[in-house]
């Protein structure tokens, strides 16, 4: 879509990359702007350390920050597909997560796919994407290949 970022593109944290995502009524352009990565608070894991879906194997989690923002202001957003954020490590590993299909609420991040609650007066969503190690870099796919922040 005119106006998206295009794959390949190396960004630095706080920078916005522009993505086409597919709705259930056709093309529409996001921003998202990865802020950063953090570490998990101690009341975090012990939520954690409670879930099957953790593919942590005892290591300490970590959240990728990220602001998902409508760029074309549409009123309706039904069916998206959205670029979710990934961690890779030095020489192409997968950093490790937790997936579900609900919302996740821990102290300090709340993990949803799917069900987003995105702010009108902002017109932008916050995402937080739990994984279990520091990552060299997070990315996203796209038509093509990747966008990647460090």
């Amino acid at each position: 879509m005119p106006g998206s970022t295009p794959a390949g593109t190396r960004l630095k944290f706080g920078e916005k990359a522009f993505v086409t995502v597919w709705t259930d009524e056709g093309r529409s352009l996001l921003g998202l702007i990865v802020t950063g990565v953090e570490k998990a608070s101690s009341d975090d894991m012990t939520v954690l350390r409670t879930l099957p879906s953790a593919e942590g194997g005892g290591r300490w989690a970590y959240f990728i920050r990220a602001f998902l923002t409508r760029e074309d202001h549409k009123s309706a957003f039904p069916g998206y597909n959205i670029p979710y954020p990934e961690a890779y490590l030095e020489g192409g590993g997968f950093a490790g997560s937790v997936f579900t299909n609900y919302i996740l609420y821990l102290p300090t991040c709340t993990q949803s796919i799917g069900n987003f609650a995105w702010n009108a007066a902002t017109n932008r969503f916050e995402a937080c994407r739990i994984i279990f190690a520091i990552p060299d870099a997070v990315r996203i796919g796209t038509d093509g290949g990747h966008i990647s922040w460090e």
